[in-house]
């Protein structure tokens, strides 16, 4: 009875509340929008494709034995941690009160091989119940590796999105890949997420990340002039934010604020180096600022140094069991969003990316015979993706009464269950107490 009573009750109160959620839905407030980037260290898959040196290596049979229950592992590992950022975990050991919980709106990564490890990751571990999709393009990087990224659908509306080559002569490396984004408000937003040639090999590879930031700032005018003011550049840049590198960045873009955390995201000979950064437009400036994430489950006591280090896949030949010697980084920007989907316009250019180093744009004068010809190396954006394998409600009108309907529909889907599940509940323990005082008094030994 007193089940009955409190499923009667649940379910009032949630048909209740909808009509006074749906008149606030239109109402908007400031939101954040949360991007998570993340080098994941050699992720390939364990198939050896045939492509080259890398992918025979991280392969089953291959010198690291990179066997399917490896990779699969670390497509859990990258999940896990994700959803640890998102559960409010992160922001209180970074001294924050836990209250700017919420999954990562977008996930970029770098050194992913291919699409496949992305949709392994994505329909294989815990974020299958979620509505994250995939940006990939291959690159022509030696090693085979690309950046990535992964958007939530109910958040961002997916405009366009390219690779955009960074070349020059004797340099083939990772491209910038470049995502424009709408959001439910009609809000612009451009990601491009970078990953800029290492420092192996001393300084004489200096002008290589001299070419890459070159190519960032070109594409942040280009991105400007066709209306897109609000831009984010993240990554692995391997430069730290003091390096002058940078100073060619403005005044498209500037370092963005960094808040939280006391070391960086790489640990190299004992010193911690911030070289995992975010960038954004003069749009954004004071809106947004990033910390780096330290996953507890992801750390290891530094055998060598004092202190600790990120938990790496590989030391060398030897199987460790992490993801990176990366620590992620997580950016929080605040933009006008609604509390649910509502009509969006229907019309917004799209940018339209220049060569990659034109005779006009500034570049160090170390390197001048470097600078390549000015062919469009952008493709023009691919045919996006369809989702047929999760259910994402279509955006709404504003009006009042599809916003109920739509309200309605989540509590049914969300509220309903739980009450249902509580009363099978109280059901079974009020009958499991019942045969319990059952069997005590039959069995009961009166004293003489």
């Amino acid at each position: 009875m007193k089940g009955r009573k409190l499923y009667a009750m649940v379910l009032t109160a949630a048909l209740m509340w909808a009509p006074w959620i749906s008149g606030s839905a239109d109402t908007k407030g400031p939101e954040e929008v949360r991007i998570m980037f993340w080098n994941l260290e050699n992720f390939f898959d364990f198939i050896d494709g045939g492509a080259g040196e890398s992918d025979a290596e991280f392969s089953a049979t291959g010198p690291r034995r990179w066997t399917k229950k490896r990779f699969y592992r670390k497509c859990h590992a990258v999940a896990k941690t994700m959803l640890w950022a998102g559960s409010g975990a992160s922001q209180t050991e970074l001294g924050g009160s836990g209250g700017g919980a919420g999954l990562p709106d977008i996930v970029g990564m770098a050194e992913v091989e291919n699409r496949f490890v992305l949709q392994q990751m994505v329909t294989k571990t815990a974020l299958r119940k979620l509505d994250y999709e995939i940006v990939h393009f291959d690159s022509p990087d030696p090693r085979g590796i690309d950046c990535a990224l992964l958007y939530r659908e109910s958040r961002l509306i997916l405009v366009s999105a390219k690779p955009c080559r960074v070349s020059a002569p004797d340099l083939q490396t990772r491209d910038i890949l470049l995502a424009q984004f709408r959001t439910p408000g009609g809000d612009s937003l451009a990601v491009l997420v970078n990953h800029h040639p290492s420092k192996y090999g001393g300084g004489e590879t200096d002008w290589r990340r001299e070419v890459a930031v070159v190519r960032l700032r070109a594409l942040g005018d280009s991105l400007a002039a066709a209306g897109w003011t609000r831009a984010v550049a993240v990554g692995d840049f391997n430069d730290v934010p003091e390096d002058p590198v940078f100073e060619g960045l403005a005044p498209a873009f500037s370092l963005c604020r960094f808040e939280g955390g006391r070391k960086g995201s790489i640990r190299f000979n004992g010193e911690w180096q911030l070289i995992d950064l975010c960038f954004v437009s003069p749009a954004l400036a004071g809106a947004a600022s990033f910390s780096v994430l330290e996953p507890p489950f992801l750390t290891e006591r530094d055998a060598r140094h004092s202190g600790d280090k990120p938990l790496r896949t590989y030391s060398g030949p030897r199987y460790l069991g992490g993801v990176s010697d990366h620590r992620p980084i997580l950016v929080r920007i605040s933009l006008p969003f609604p509390r649910f989907p509502l009509a969006l316009p229907s019309t917004l250019p799209v940018a339209t990316v220049p060569s990659p180093l034109s005779s006009t744009t500034p570049f160090s004068s170390a390197s001048p015979s470097r600078l390549p010809a000015s062919p469009s190396l952008c493709p023009p954006p691919h045919p996006l993706p369809q989702s047929p394998h999760r259910f994402i409600p279509p955006p709404l009108s504003s009006g009042s009464g599809q916003c109920a309907n739509h309200i309605r529909f989540y509590l049914y889907k969300r509220i309903v269950p739980v009450a249902v599940f509580l009363y099978r509940y109280l059901e079974i323990v009020t009958k499991s107490r019942k045969e319990h005082t059952i069997c005590t008094t039959k069995h009961r030994i009166t004293p003489f």
